[in-house]
């Protein structure tokens, strides 16, 4: 999360970009109405760059991670 906080600061963009840190589910609606974008790294993107995966078990992640996941 440093890492992150630190680009935002280097793009300019520290007072538009908000870390949120673990929100409840049932707040979670509202923060997505509210947002101009969600950033959601690619499962695809995270493997190549050697991050260990840890992904839902539906058909679309199955698919694209095979055993490479947990």
């Amino acid at each position: 999360m440093r890492g992150l906080r630190r680009l935002a600061g280097e793009f300019q963009l520290g007072p538009r970009v908000r870390f949120l840190g673990p929100v409840p589910y049932r707040e979670i609606f509202s923060y997505y109405r509210g947002a101009v974008a969600l950033v959601f790294p690619s499962l695809l993107e995270a493997m190549l760059a050697g991050a260990p995966i840890v992904a839902s078990y539906i058909p679309t992640c199955r698919e694209v991670a095979a055993d490479v996941a947990l």
